[in-house]
């Protein structure tokens, strides 16, 4: 949020966007970018809401794959074979 407070400030500038004879081009494309991926736009909000949907990330998704096993299992196994708890 510091980000976007920083970026804001500059876009505020009354010189903006040419700033100390620097054109910036910049400034505008990541504040809208950082709003976007926090879930501060309408689009934003939209993805957010899709990637929460989907229930885990990777390690969940392999999980299913694999039917709920883990490697706990595996080891667990190999102890008893070899007569450990």
């Amino acid at each position: 949020m510091a980000v976007l407070r920083k970026l804001a400030e500059t876009m505020d500038h009354p010189d903006f966007p040419v700033i100390d004879g620097k054109f910036d081009n910049v400034t505008q494309s990541v504040y809208l970018r950082y709003c976007e991926q926090l879930g501060l736009t309408p689009a934003g909000r939209k993805a957010l809401g899709e990637k929460k949907e989907q229930g885990g990330g990777k390690l969940a998704q392999l999980r299913s794959v694999q039917g709920g096993n883990t490697a706990k299992t595996g080891t667990t196994r190999r102890r008893k074979a070899a007569g450990g708890a």
